[in-house]
This record gives structure tokens, C-alpha cells and sequence, in this order.
């Protein structure tokens, strides 16, 4: 009988309750009122009337519903990654999107370093600026569109640059530099070269929805589809000769 008072007579082999079991109901009992052991030296759980239930492994094949707050002096783990909005994520998980999102690449300055653009006495081929801008001249001499195909090569300076892509962005149209005449060339894993044209300039404006063939603009540098922070200062020249180095006013 479970009620007996001796040890002996109290060692139930299996005990099968089919309703309510209540234990402690008195609350007489202070500490543990409620053990399982392990096969070794320990316990695997117990029911303490003072400091609750301790559990030293705990598998949940089904759900679990927590309505309090939870706290751990180790790590938790999850097999999964999170599919909608308040389930948990994983350090993979998260170090995974933040790659995904990020680019190893990093553009530090630019400059113009070379220039097809033919002054108006043949005297030489400049590179121009306005205001900080470099100026784009379709003319060499007036009324002819000599320039129009002439330009500057740019270099980029950075690092990661090796196996990039790049485009410029000019408000809201994209236009990737693989798709230039002379194409995003990374030279070495610091050092990336691409060059315009005025006439390519004109063109990106046109697909941007609003043909610009005269004035600033300003386009933005995007390095793996991630904004490099870069911009591009540009002026166009539809109708003034391009100067030599005399004559640059």
C-alpha cells in the first residue's frame, strides 16, 4: 500500500493513476516532495515545494507554450531559421543576411586620370573642371560635334574592388558600367577604371526619362548593388569650344 509507513511496503514497481494525482496537498511538506533518478548518481528531476521544478533534460517533441519570461545561464540553440516575423533567428542566420547585404568592397576617392576630349587648337587633350565638376564639351570647335564621343577614363581607389560589378545611379535610373564603351576594368583588388563619354552621358539622362544635353548632374557611385557613398559630379557642354590651357576660363 502506498500508504504504508515502511520503506518496503511503500516500494511501488508501477503506479497507474487515471484521474487527478495530488501530491503535498496538506502543504506540510517543505523541499522536495516529488523525485525521479537517473541511473547514475543523480537526479533527473525534481518537485520542490520551495524552489519549483528542476529538470536536468528536457526533450519536447510537440510545441511549447511559455507565458512568463525566460532566462538561461548558458546559450539557447534552434535548428531553424526564422520564417515569419517573431520567431527567433540564429547567429548563422543573422551573420548570413548581414553578409547578403553588405559588400567586402570599399571605395575611398576618384579622379579623372585621362581625357580623349580634343581642345579647340588641337593643342591637347585636358581634363576639366567646373566648380568641383568634371565638364563633359560636345563641341572642339563651334558647330561641330566633334567631342561628342570623347570623354574621360575615371579610376576608382578603394579595396575589395577585385571581382566587383558597378553602375552608376542618375535619380532613379540605373546604368551598369559592363554596359559602356570603355567597361568597369578592375585593375587590381585597390584600383578599378571605367571611362564616359559625353554622348553615353546624354544617353543616361535620355533613359532616365529626361534628356539632359547641358548643366550639372550629379550620379551615384553603386559597387555590387551596395551604394559605394560615391557620387559623380558632372557638367555638360552643348555649345562653347573646348578650351586649351590658356584660354579655360
Amino acid at each position: 500500500p502506498i500508504g504504508a509507513t515502511t520503506a518496503a511496503a511503500a516500494d511501488v514497481t508501477a503506479l497507474i493513476v487515471e484521474d487527478t494525482a495530488i501530491i503535498n496537498e496538506s502543504r506540510d511538506e517543505n523541499g522536495d516532495v516529488f523525485t525521479i533518478y537517473d541511473d547514475g548518481i543523480g537526479s533527473v528531476m525534481t518537485v520542490s515545494t520551495t524552489t519549483g521544478v528542476h529538470i536536468s533534460d528536457l526533450t519536447l517533441n510537440n510545441s511549447f507554450s511559455l507565458t512568463g519570461t525566460m532566462s538561461a545561464s548558458s546559450y539557447t540553440t534552434t535548428a531553424g531559421d526564422p520564417v515569419t516575423d517573431n520567431q527567433l533567428a540564429r547567429k548563422a542566420y543573422v551573420d548570413a543576411q548581414i553578409a547578403a547585404n553588405m559588400t567586402t568592397a570599399h571605395v575611398y576617392s576618384t579622379a579623372a586620370t585621362s581625357s580623349t576630349i580634343d581642345s579647340q587648337d588641337g593643342s591637347g587633350q585636358y581634363i576639366y573642371y567646373l566648380n568641383g565638376a568634371n565638364v563633359f564639351y560636345e563641341k572642339q570647335d563651334a558647330g561641330d560635334v566633334n567631342n561628342g564621343d570623347k570623354g574621360y577614363t575615371f579610376t576608382v581607389y578603394g579595396s575589395g574592388l577585385t571581382g566587383t560589378t558597378a553602375s552608376l545611379w542618375l535619380r532613379g535610373y540605373e546604368k551598369d558600367l559592363s554596359a559602356v564603351s570603355t567597361q568597369w576594368n578592375v585593375t587590381s583588388d585597390s584600383q578599378a577604371t571605367f571611362g564616359l563619354t559625353y554622348d553615353e552621358v546624354v544617353a543616361i539622362s535620355t533613359a532616365q526619362g529626361s534628356t539632359q544635353t547641358a548643366g550639372g548632374m550629379v550620379l551615384e557611385l553603386v559597387i555590387d548593388d551596395k551604394h559605394s557613398g560615391v557620387q559623380f559630379h558632372f557638367h555638360l557642354d552643348n555649345s562653347s569650344t573646348a578650351p586649351n590651357a590658356n584660354s579655360f576660363n
